[in-house]
C-alpha cells in the first residue's frame, strides 16, 4: 500500500500517485478528517454485490462538446453512496471514461477506468476529494489558497478568471501555494484551518509564459491536448512537508472580471449578504448534499462570513499587472483594517497623453489647467470625451465614462468615499449620489440589471447661471462655488441598455433611479413628463440615456432619444408636450441627413419640456475613411457655427498612441451636437472621445 497526505486527509491507496510526495512513517497531521482508502482498480468492475444493486439516481448531468460529467447517488441502510463518471472522446475515435464511488461515510473510495492515469488522478484529487470532503462535513471552496505569514489566505473566482494564474504570480513573488482549485476549510472553534492540498497548480499556457516565461517543462493534465494544449502542470518550487500544520484561514479575495477600463488593481469590501451569497455561489461539490446538510452548510458560510473578511478584486485586463496584483493583496491581507485598498492615482496622472494630442485650436491652456485641476479628484479610469464648444467660446468640459460592471462601479464608489468622507456624509446631494452608485452596485438590483454605462460630465471651472422656461442657459457666467480641494459635482447620465430600453420596465428602473438621485425634488408632474417620453417611443425608437444636472440649479432631466429621423420626430416631440414647432425640427434634420449616420434627439424634461432640442450627429466611421465628416463640418461652417481653426483641430483628433505599458490610448470622434432655440441662432459642440485600450 502506498501512503500519502492531502488536505488533512490520510491516503490508503493500492498504486501509487504522480501528483503526490509520499507519506513518511513519522510524518502525521492531528487534525479531525481521518482516514480514506482508495481502490484502483482499473477497467476491472467493482467486485461487490450491494454496487451492483443499489438504485442510482442522477443528480447532476452536464454533456459539453462530447464530453459528459454525471453525478449519481444512491440510498441505502447505510447512508447515502455517490458516483461521480466522466466520459468523452479522445480526439482519435476512442471513448474514454472514469468512475468513482464513495461510500456514505466519505472513508471509501474505489476507481475504475479506461482512460489516461493522469486523467485518473486530476479528476481524483480535485472533485472526488472535493466530494469526498463535503460528504464529511467540511466547507469546500473552489480557490487557490495563498501562504501570508503564519496564516493564509483564499482567492475565489468563477472559472478560468485567473485563481491559479494568480497563485502562481505569488509563487514567483517567495511565496508558497498551499492549495490550488479547491480549498478545504476545517473548522477549530472559532477558526477555520485550511490543510496542504498537492504541490502543483493547472495553468492556461498563455498565463504559463506570462508567469514563468516557458512551456517546455510543463506536463498537460490531460493527454488529449496535442495539437492545442490546454491546462498545463506547474511543479511548485517550494516544497511542502505533509506534516506541516495547517494554516489559519485570514481572508478570502474575490476575483471579479478583468476590466480593460481599469489602470490599476483595487480592493473592496463585501457586505455581510452579498458575502454568503458569494460563498454559497463557490462552494464546491454542495450538490452531493442533502437538502438539510445545505441547510447547514449555508449557517457554517454564515458563520464564516462574520470571522473572516471576504473582499472583492478588481483588476485590469492584462496579465502584465499581476505582480501588482498579487502585492496589493498581500498588502491588504497584512492590514488589520478590513477597509478598501483604494489606488492613490488620479486620472490626471493618465492624461497626459491625451492632453498631448488634444489641438490648441479646441483647447487653450487656460482649458487645459482646468481639465488637469478637475482630473485630480477623478477616480483612474481612462475613458470618456472632451465637449468642445466649436463657436468663439474656448470652454471645454471633461467627461468620463464609467461602465455599469461591478468593478469600475466599486473603484468609482471606493475613490469617492475615500476621497470625500466630510460631504458623503453631510451634503445631501453627494448622500443621493453615493446612495445610488451603491444601488447600481448591487448584483440582484434592477439598476445592476438595466444600466449600461454611466458619464459623468464636469463643466470645466464655472456653472451656468440663467434660468429660462425652467431651465439653465447656456451662457456660464457664474464662478463655481465648488472648492479647488474637492472633487467637482458632476452631471451624471446612466445608459439604458438597449435591448429592453423602450417600454414599462426601463420607465420603471427610470423613475427609480431619478428618485434616487433628485430625492423629494423629483414631484409627480415631472415624473408624468419622464413617463411620457418613454411611452411616446414607437417602433424601433428608444430612450438611451437620461442625463441628472446634479451640478446645475436645473429642475429637469436630459433625456437623450434615438433611432428618430425627420419623418418621425414631429409626432414624437407632439405626444412627448414639445410646445415648439416640430416642422423646424424636421427640417433641420432633413437638412443634416445626407452628411450623417443616425441621430439622437436630446430634450430637457421638467414640469414642462424646455424650448430647446439638441441633435447629436453621427457617424459610425472616422475620418478620413469617412468623407462626411468633412462635409457635416463644412455645412456647420456655412452656418457660421464653427471656426475655421476648430474644423481643422476637430479633423486631427483621431488616432491612437501607444504606451510603454502595452496599452494604447485610442481616440475617435463621438458626434457633434447642433442646440436649437426658437427664435434664437444655433450653436454646435463637438465632443472628443478616448479610451485605453489593452493589447493583452
Amino acid at each position: 500500500m502506498f501512503t500519502y497526505q492531502v488536505y488533512g486527509v490520510t491516503l490508503q491507496i493500492n498504486q501509487p500517485l504522480s501528483a503526490l510526495i509520499p507519506l513518511a512513517n513519522e510524518e502525521s497531521i492531528d487534525l479531525p478528517t481521518g482516514d480514506l482508502s482508495i481502490a484502483l482498480l482499473r477497467e476491472q468492475a467493482v467486485n461487490s454485490a450491494l454496487m451492483q444493486q443499489l438504485p442510482w439516481t442522477t443528480i447532476y448531468d452536464n454533456d459539453i462538446e462530447s464530453h459528459r460529467s454525471i453525478i449519481q447517488s444512491a440510498e441505502h441502510r447505510d447512508g447515502c453512496y455517490i458516483k461521480l463518471r466522466y466520459s468523452g472522446d479522445n480526439g482519435l475515435g476512442l471513448i474514454e471514461w472514469l468512475e468513482y464511488v464513495i461510500d456514505p461515510t466519505g472513508r471509501q473510495v474505489w476507481v475504475t477506468w479506461a482512460a489516461p492515469d493522469c486523467e485518473m488522478e486530476a479528476f481524483l484529487l480535485g472533485p472526488v476529494l472535493a466530494c469526498v470532503m463535503t460528504i464529511r462535513g467540511h466547507i469546500c471552496l473552489h480557490a487557490s489558497v495563498i501562504e501570508t505569514g503564519d496564516g493564509c489566505i483564499a482567492i475565489l473566482g468563477a472559472k478560468g478568471a485567473g485563481k491559479s494564474t494568480t497563485a502562481a504570480a505569488f509563487s514567483q513573488l517567495g511565496h508558497r501555494v498551499l492549495a490550488d482549485d479547491l480549498a478545504v476549510l476545517v473548522e477549530q472553534g472559532n477558526d477555520f484551518l485550511v490543510p496542504l492540498g498537492y504541490p502543483r497548480l493547472r495553468l492556461n499556457p498563455d498565463a504559463a509564459m506570462a508567469v514563468v516565461g516557458t512551456i517546455a517543462q510543463l506536463t498537460r493534465v490531460f493527454e488529449e491536448d496535442v495539437t492545442a494544449p490546454g491546462k498545463l502542470y506547474l511543479n511548485l518550487p517550494q516544497r511542502m512537508s505533509a506534516a506541516e500544520s495547517p494554516r489559519q484561514l485570514q481572508a478570502i479575495y474575490l476575483l471579479h472580471e478583468r476590466n480593460e477600463r481599469l489602470q490599476v488593481p483595487f480592493i473592496t469590501p463585501l457586505d455581510a449578504a452579498t458575502a454568503v451569497m458569494t460563498l454559497v455561489q463557490h462552494t464546491s461539490a454542495s450538490m452531493v448534499l442533502t437538502k438539510a446538510a445545505r441547510a447547514r452548510e449555508f449557517v457554517r458560510l454564515s458563520q464564516l462570513v462574520k470571522q473572516i473578511p471576504l473582499r472583492s478584486v478588481h483588476r485590469p485586463d492584462t496579465l502584465q499587472a499581476l505582480s501588482q496584483l498579487c502585492e496589493l493583496i498581500a498588502r491588504d491581507a497584512r492590514s488589520s483594517t478590513g477597509t478598501a485598498t483604494v489606488p492613490t492615482s488620479t486620472l490626471a496622472a493618465l492624461l497626459p497623453p491625451l492632453l498631448a494630442e488634444l489641438p490648441p485650436a479646441l483647447a487653450q491652456p487656460d482649458a487645459r489647467a482646468a481639465i488637469h485641476q478637475t482630473a485630480r479628484h477623478l477616480a483612474p479610469i481612462v475613458s470618456g470625451g472632451f465637449e468642445c464648444r466649436l463657436d468663439d467660446d474656448w470652454q471645454v468640459d471633461l467627461q468620463q465614462c464609467i461602465t455599469a460592471n461591478v468593478s469600475q462601479l466599486a473603484l468609482l464608489h471606493a475613490h469617492w468615499t475615500a476621497n470625500e468622507a466630510n460631504r458623503a456624509s453631510s451634503d445631501p446631494m453627494w448622500v443621493r449620489l453615493l446612495t445610488f452608485l451603491e444601488a447600481c452596485r448591487r448584483p440582484s438590483s434592477a439598476l445592476q440589471s438595466t444600466l449600461s454605462e454611466i458619464w459623468l460630465e464636469y463643466d470645466a471651472d464655472t456653472l451656468p447661471t440663467g434660468i429660462s422656461d425652467g431651465l439653465p442657459s447656456e451662457s456660464p457666467n457664474e464662478p463655481s462655488h465648488e472648492s479647488p480641494n474637492e472633487s467637482p459635482l458632476p452631471l451624471l447620465f446612466f445608459g439604458l441598455k438597449q435591448a429592453a430600453s423602450s417600454g414599462c420596465g426601463h420607465a420603471i428602473t427610470t423613475e427609480q433611479a431619478l428618485g434616487l438621485l433628485l430625492g423629494d425634488a423629483f414631484q409627480p408632474p415631472w415624473r408624468a413628463n419622464v413617463q411620457r417620453t418613454f411611452a411616446a417611443c414607437a417602433n424601433a425608437v428608444f430612450v438611451s440615456h437620461i442625463g441628472v444636472m446634479l451640478s446645475r440649479a436645473a429642475p429637469a432631466v436630459r433625456v437623450n432619444i434615438k433611432r428618430l429621423d425627420a419623418e418621425t420626430v414631429g409626432n414624437y416631440l407632439t405626444q412627448v408636450g414639445w410646445h415648439g414647432d416640430p416642422d423646424e425640427i424636421a427640417a433641420l434634420m432633413d437638412t443634416l441627413a445626407p452628411h450623417v449616420d443616425k441621430f439622437t434627439l436630446c430634450l430637457d424634461v421638467g414640469c414642462t419640456i424646455a424650448p430647446r432640442v439638441g441633435l447629436e450627429c453621427i457617424l459610425l466611421e472616422q475620418p478620413p475613411t469617412e468623407v462626411r465628416w468633412r462635409t457635416l463640418l463644412n455645412r456647420l461652417a456655412e452656418w457660421n457655427l464653427l471656426l475655421p481653426e476648430k474644423q481643422v483641430a476637430l479633423l486631427q483628433w483621431p488616432g491612437q498612441t501607444e504606451q510603454a505599458n502595452g496599452s494604447a490610448m485610442v481616440r475617435r470622434l463621438s458626434h457633434v451636437k447642433v442646440d436649437y432655440w426658437p427664435n434664437r441662432p444655433l450653436r454646435a459642440k463637438g465632443y472628443l472621445w478616448f479610451h485605453q485600450k489593452w493589447s493583452c
